[in-house]
């Protein structure tokens, strides 16, 4: 009996390995793991205006590359699916500067909103069976802020992207 808790114990160590080492390979170009945060951030950056959450106000080259960026999440999140079995949540999490505007947690989520709905319209979905996708937005407030953390500060006026394994049984 001890001997066989041992193994699965073993078992379930090796497989949550895999499933750590599984995001290591999201590609480099748009990701970057961060490990004070424990997690891969999106390296393009998006600069909203102020106050908006219109996608028009992100230059044609940077919306293609979020175009590329969605398109590297679902064939990654497919292939770990396919190989694996793994499941993810994914979620897009919008931020806004550390100024006085009265709605900024409503204007953060507007912002992740926004990015759903550009992947949407360029035909990146992600399968509900093996991905489940959360639209937040955390204000001026969350991890991962630019400094200075001030309402000058274009680089907080965003969105992040957070993608999280789902562990189930480790079997």
């Amino acid at each position: 009996e001890k001997n066989k808790r041992l193994l699965e114990s073993d078992i379930q160590v090796k497989k949550f390995k895999e499933i750590q080492k599984a995001i290591e390979y999201i590609d480099t170009s748009y990701f970057e793991y961060r490990t004070e945060f424990k997690k891969h951030i999106l390296k393009i950056n998006v600069a909203f205006q102020r106050g908006s959450s219109n996608i028009k106000d992100i230059p044609p080259a940077t919306q293609k590359e979020l175009q590329k960026a969605g398109e590297v999440i679902r064939d990654f999140i497919e292939d770990a699916y396919n190989k694996m079995g793994l499941k993810y949540l994914l979620i897009i999490e919008g931020q806004a500067s550390n100024d006085l505007y009265p709605k900024n947690y409503e204007l953060s989520y507007e912002r992740a909103l926004t990015l759903v709905k550009f992947w949407s319209k360029s035909k990146i979905y992600f399968n509900k069976d093996y991905c489940d996708v959360i639209i937040s937005g955390s204000g001026k407030a969350g991890s991962l802020r630019m400094l200075p953390d001030d309402a000058n500060n274009k680089l907080n006026q965003r969105f992040l992207i957070h993608i999280i394994p789902k562990i189930g049984d480790l079997k």
